[in-house]
């Protein structure tokens, strides 16, 4: 779930496995020897304030290899618990990712640790909850981020759901707002959605199930049930919320995997559940569309196992958010990663850099980067994602 980071310098790392993912920056010799700088930099800060620092898959390669450890949304939180196991002189965590992570991982720690943000960035999967609509293409990443983080419906529609149907169950993905995850019976990953529906339907026979976006990952859910024939999964007892991120939505698209795929012809795919074209890939590999190219439709952590595997391919496309392409390429250095395209960026992920994390860290009064929860909403936050756990 970790990534080590290299021994190698960043003018030997960068230009190898980032610049073709990072279009707008020239990471030039001169730049690559400045970002590590700054990193030593923050790396003694780290140590000065006993903090840990973490980084989303999604963050910028300089970020990535600053920090001590980078995983997915979830991966985050219990891997800071377990470190604060091992590691008593800790006081503070300094995750670099988008706000809603910094929520569930303060519900997942609570009061033992400090938890701070160099940047408070929102999250379009979020923003699809509570009903925020943007255009990427002429909209200001800061000016929709800002939206994302301050705008509230006047009365949230997980609540209003649950309002109409008392004897429904709510299943949230861990991508969703604290009010989503509070209101919700258990959450789910991309890794175990399927099995958390399972369990729940198999527990609560007859009842209703409002399963929170992401919407392609419910539908592929679904689809699988049926390809397989589940004897427990009822679809018509599922409701899904309609909401997307905006990368997978509109960046990555069957269109933009078919370009992809005759570009490089004897590439397998990796491709994240909450991709546009993931059912569309389910489909036609069933069906046998896509001949002997091989598809692996997973969770970034379990793209990394597979990849990592000796009778795996050696080439492969890789349909979900850019940065995690030079995530794969640092693990696995022996075989070749195509992003689905360089579009598929998030502005919002990218939005934290290294200087904004080492300015930061360095003030001397850090409360502004302070994430902070209120105890009701984290106890019943976290009892969904205790619930989740104990299931898988």
């Amino acid at each position: 779930m970790n990534m080590i980071r290299s021994e190698l310098k960043f003018r030997d790392l960068f230009p190898r496995y980032a610049t073709d993912l990072y279009p707008t920056v020239n990471y030039s010799e001169e730049l690559c020897d400045t970002l590590e700088r700054i990193r030593g930099e923050i790396r003694l800060l780290a140590r000065e304030r006993h903090a840990l620092i973490l980084a989303h898959y999604y963050e910028r390669p300089e970020i990535q290899e600053t920090a001590d450890f980078v995983g997915d949304s979830l991966g985050l939180g219990l891997k800071a618990r377990e470190l604060l196991e091992t590691r008593p002189d800790v006081k503070e965590i300094w995750l670099c990712a988008v706000r809603f992570m910094g929520d569930t991982i303060k519900v997942i720690l609570g009061d033992r640790v400090s938890v701070f943000m160099p940047e408070f960035a929102g999250c379009s999967l979020v923003g699809s909850i509570l009903g925020i609509d943007f255009d990427y293409r002429t909209d200001s990443a800061e000016e929709i981020s800002r939206r994302l983080l301050v705008e509230q419906p006047r009365i949230h529609p997980v609540r209003k759901w649950v309002d109409e149907h008392p004897d429904g169950l709510v299943l949230s993905y861990m991508n969703s707002d604290l009010e989503s995850k509070a209101l919700s019976y258990a959450v789910f990953t991309s890794r175990n959605a399927q099995k958390v529906l399972e369990y729940v339907m198999r527990e609560n026979p007859g009842k209703p199930i409002f399963m929170l976006p992401d919407q392609y990952l419910t539908e592929l859910v679904l689809r699988r049930a049926k390809i397989y024939g589940s004897t427990v999964i009822r679809p018509e007892l599922v409701e899904i919320f309609p909401g997307l991120c905006h990368v997978h939505k509109q960046k990555i698209s069957p269109f933009v995997l078919d370009e992809a795929m005759a570009n490089y012809p004897e590439a397998d795919l990796l491709v994240h559940p909450e991709c546009g074209c993931a059912v569309d890939c389910l489909i036609r590999a069933e069906t046998g569309q896509l001949g002997s190219r091989k598809t692996f439709i997973a969770s970034t952590q379990e793209m990394i196992d597979y990849a990592k595997r000796s009778d795996t391919a050696r080439q492969f496309i890789v349909a979900t958010e850019t940065g995690h392409v030079y995530t794969l390429r640092k693990n696995v250095p022996d075989k070749q990663f195509m992003p689905v395209t360089p579009a598929a960026t998030c502005e919002f992920m990218k939005s934290t850099t290294l200087d904004k994390l080492f300015k930061s860290m360095e003030e001397n009064n850090s409360a502004s980067y302070e994430v902070n929860v209120s105890e009701d909403i984290r106890k019943r936050a976290l009892g969904a994602i205790e619930r989740m756990l104990s299931i898988t």
